[in-house]
């Protein structure tokens, strides 16, 4: 068996925006640099979807519509798959900053303003692959 051909599977991301055209925009770059986007314009239909098929990551927005946010959404989904790597986004950084720490998350604030964005090298998108 030639090991060369073999190919990744992508990194399975659901991304989580209520925002039409902010969802669309970024689950198009995300899937033009080889993630496989699901999408999900509100919590519930987050869970719905996860109920479906599993997620390697979840990326969020914190200010969902719709009864449920971000950082509710998030500690359901840690209830369900406690090892998924959550990735919050919001266009308020210190609603970021407040939803992380109400999700016992430490040091992101730092991270935002380091300017690590946590983003695989390029060429890395698939899991198991490393830079």
């Amino acid at each position: 068996m030639d090991l060369s051909s073999k190919t990744l599977e992508p990194i399975r991301i659901l991304f989580v925006e209520d925002e039409f055209l902010i969802r669309e925009w970024i689950a198009q770059a995300l899937t033009e640099r080889g993630f496989s986007v699901k999408k999900a314009s509100n919590a519930m239909e987050a869970l719905r979807q996860i109920a479906c098929g599993s997620v390697d990551i979840l990326l969020t927005d914190i200010n969902l519509r719709g009864g449920m946010d971000g950082t509710a959404l998030a500690r359901r989904m840690r209830e369900l798959n406690p090892n998924l790597p959550i990735i919050y986004a919001s266009a308020r950084a210190t609603l970021l900053e407040q939803g992380a720490a109400d999700a016992g998350i430490a040091g992101i604030g730092e991270a935002l303003r380091s300017g690590h964005s946590g983003a695989p090298a390029p060429g890395c998108a698939a899991r198991g692959k490393t830079p």
